[in-house]
């Protein structure tokens, strides 16, 4: 849908524990493929010595995430831990591809339909976004319904279930 360009998003602050230093290590890789990643952080946030295929958006509005996922190709989702996962869940209503780390909490939500890479490998990384790579080109969808079958819609529900 991009025109031989593949867009990723990855919404999150710049914590240390949501892994944006992954990106400069691929830098070179998101060239040669003509890949950029939108990230919700400002550009004078995030060091790295070749920032060409990442696209700085700052904090944004929800309005402006939905218009982002109509955009992109795939969520990008770098973190080594998560309370809840939201933007996993918001990219399978979405109908969107995953690529995220192989951990128990991304597991947990996204099942067999995601992509994933080995936490903290840039190669691993890169070979999971060969992958998507290889889906679009075949024109492969996610089938998000059993995963989403499995999560509350309702936040009375969610909020209930955390507290007990």
């Amino acid at each position: 849908k991009n025109n031989g360009e593949i867009k990723l998003f990855y919404p999150a602050s710049l914590y240390t524990h949501k892994n944006h230093i992954l990106l400069s290590k691929i830098n070179d890789y998101l060239i040669k493929k003509n890949c950029k990643i939108y990230l919700t952080i400002n550009e004078n946030e995030f060091h790295s010595v070749n920032k060409k295929m990442l696209i700085f958006l700052g904090k944004i509005e929800f309005n402006q995430v939905i218009e982002i996922y109509n955009e992109v190709d795939a969520l990008l989702f770098l973190s080594e831990k998560e309370s809840y996962g939201l933007p996993l869940i918001e990219s399978m209503f979405m109908g969107l591809q995953i690529i995220c780390p192989d951990l128990d909490y991304s597991k947990e939500l996204c099942g067999n339909e995601a992509i994933y890479f080995k936490n903290l490998d840039s190669n691993s990384l890169e070979n999971s976004i060969e992958e998507l790579i290889n889906r679009i080109s075949s024109k492969k969808t996610p089938n998000w319904e059993e995963q989403l079958s499995k999560i509350e819609t309702d936040w009375d529900n969610v909020a209930e279930k955390f507290i007990n």
